[in-house]
C-alpha cells in the first residue's frame, strides 16, 4: 500500500437509512459506499482517488528539505605555516631575472625614415660584439657582386644593397638578406636605384605612378642616421657602402 495511503481515512455512515447509502467523490462525483475522507483537504473520494497524489491534494503536507550539515572544521594544516623553499627561491630567481627586450612593432609608419630607423635600430640588436674588419669585407663583396657588364672594371662601384620592407624588421638580418651588387661611379642616384631595383627583383613604379606609397627611395646611413640620396644627385659613395632601398612616401 502507498504510504499516501496512510493519510487517508475511511469515512463511516452509521446513521444513513438505507436509501442514503454512500458518498459522492469529490472529485469524479461517483456514488461510494466506502469512502475515504482526506484529512489534509477534508474532501471525500471514491477509492480510486483517495490518493493524495492522484485527486491532487491542496492541503498536502511540503516534505521538509535535508540539509546535510555542513563541516565547521576550518583547521589550517600545519605546512601552511611554514613557506615553501623551493618555491621562494623560483620567487627570487624571477625577481633577479633581467627583463626581456622590447621588440620594435613593424607597422608604426610607412614613411621610409622611420622604417629604416626601425630596422638599423633592430640591427644593432642583433649586432655581434665582434665585426669583420673592412678589408676583409669589401674582399667578400667582390666575390659576391653582380651587375651590369657594360660598366668597366675601372668605373665600377662595389656597394651592399638591401631591400627594407617594413615588416618583421625585428626578424630581418641584413647579413643574409644583403645582395652584393656594383653599379658605376659616375651614375645619378636615380639611375643606381633602377639598377638595384632589377638585381634585388624589387618592383619599381617610380617611373609609372605618382602614388608615394608605391614610390622607391635610395638611402645610404651616415653617423647611424638615414640619408635620402636624391635621385639626380652623382652617387659619390666609397667601395663596400651599404645602400637601401625603401617603399613609402618621403615627408
Amino acid at each position: 500500500m502507498s504510504t499516501h495511503n496512510l493519510f487517508m481515512t475511511q469515512t463511516r455512515h452509521d446513521n444513513q437509512g438505507i436509501l442514503n447509502l454512500g458518498t459522492n467523490c469529490y472529485l469524479c462525483s461517483q456514488l461510494d459506499f466506502l469512502p475515504f475522507s482526506c484529512e489534509f483537504c477534508n474532501h471525500v473520494f471514491c477509492s480510486r482517488h483517495r490518493n493524495i497524489d492522484v485527486h491532487n491534494c491542496v492541503g498536502r503536507p511540503q516534505r521538509q528539505r535535508q540539509t546535510s550539515p555542513t563541516s565547521s572544521d576550518d583547521t589550517t594544516p600545519v605546512a601552511a605555516l611554514f613557506p615553501d623553499k623551493d618555491v621562494r627561491r623560483a620567487q627570487l630567481d624571477s625577481s633577479l631575472r633581467p627583463a626581456k627586450p622590447v621588440s620594435i612593432s613593424a607597422s608604426v609608419s610607412s614613411n621610409p625614415f622611420n622604417k629604416l630607423t626601425r630596422f638599423l635600430h633592430a640591427e644593432r640588436m642583433r649586432r655581434k660584439s665582434r665585426k669583420p674588419s673592412a678589408a676583409s669585407e669589401l674582399v667578400q663583396l667582390k666575390k659576391v657582386a653582380r651587375g651590369p657588364q657594360t660598366v668597366a672594371q675601372s668605373d665600377r662601384v662595389h656597394l651592399w644593397a638591401l631591400y627594407v620592407s617594413g615588416e618583421d624588421l625585428a626578424e630581418v638580418d641584413s647579413a643574409a638578406m644583403r645582395r652584393g651588387v656594383w653599379v658605376s661611379k659616375n651614375w645619378s642616384a636615380g639611375r643606381c636605384l633602377d639598377t638595384l631595383a632589377d638585381l634585388l627583383g624589387v618592383a619599381n613604379r617610380n617611373n609609372a605612378t605618382q602614388q608615394p606609397d608605391d614610390r622607391l627611395s635610395l638611402f645610404v646611413v651616415r653617423d647611424g642616421t638615414p640619408e635620402l640620396l636624391k635621385p639626380a644627385a652623382k652617387l659619390n659613395l666609397p667601395q663596400g657602402s651599404t645602400v637601401y632601398l625603401v617603399r613609402g612616401p618621403v615627408s
